[in-house]
């Protein structure tokens, strides 16, 4: 299509590209053929997501590296203030999470609700994504727009792993 004139940005009703659609079906091959024609990579769809946040939907590594390799911004929040991060630890896609600390995504960004990565970890129970980003430097006590921390809704929801985590993370060491 591409040598038939198509415009390899070309957006439909939802501002989603080609280049998207690849990202969110884990179609590498075809991420990194539409990024040597050209494709602009940090493009956001009418949500405010890149190709990057949607390779993160469904734990798609490799085209999160891929992206990344190519200069995807990592920090870009998408209309409800999601990153590719928080998207990631919110679908529990924890080699993505790994993948996107390792190249330095900010990890204490917030959310429209004020919810950061560790607090969507805590909360939906991933206890290796919480791990993960504590071993990064994840703050413990940010709270979202009702004053809550990755603790309380954690004991809210009643993941106890979590909150024991979370509680010897706190804990001053010797």
């Amino acid at each position: 299509m591409l040598s038939e004139g198509v415009a390899i940005d070309l957006q439909d009703k939802y501002g989603t590209t080609a280049l998207m659609l690849a990202a969110l079906n884990g179609r590498t091959a075809t991420v990194e053929a539409l990024l040597a024609k050209g494709a602009a990579i940090d493009l956001q769809d009418k949500y405010g997501e890149t190709a990057l946040m949607l390779a993160t939907h469904n734990g798609h590594t490799a085209v999160v590296e891929a992206l990344l390799a190519k200069g995807a911004a990592i920090d870009l929040q998408s209309n409800n203030g999601f990153t590719a991060l928080i998207w990631a630890a919110y679908y529990k896609h924890t080699a993505t999470v790994e993948a996107l600390l390792a190249k330095g995504a900010a990890i204490n960004l917030q959310d429209s609700d004020g919810f950061t990565a560790l607090i969507w970890a805590a909360y939906r129970g991933h206890i290796a994504i919480a791990e993960a980003l504590l071993a990064k430097g994840a703050a413990i006590d940010l709270q979202d727009s009702d004053g809550r921390t990755a603790l309380t809704l954690a004991a809210f929801v009643g993941h106890t792993d979590i909150v024991n985590l979370l509680k010897a993370a706190k804990q001053p060491t010797a």
